[in-house]
């Protein structure tokens, strides 16, 4: 996998959520992401745009049927 890591706040800024949702959802395991160390997470830019494009699918299938 290649694509720049992107941090919490980062991500937050990217889908229009606070930073504390995105860690949030992380640790349900609904955001794609990993721990470089204890207190260092990351996002991979490409799988945060894969994430959010599945996510985007369902709710437009969801919204059709």
């Amino acid at each position: 996998m290649t694509g720049r890591l992107l941090t919490a706040r980062q991500v937050g800024e990217h889908l229009g959520l606070s930073t504390e949702t995105v860690l949030r959802r992380w640790r349900a395991g609904e955001i794609p992401g990993f721990r470089l160390a204890t207190n260092c997470l990351r996002f991979r830019e490409d799988e945060i745009e894969a994430w959010l494009e599945q996510h985007r699918e369902h709710t437009l299938k969801a919204v059709s049927e």
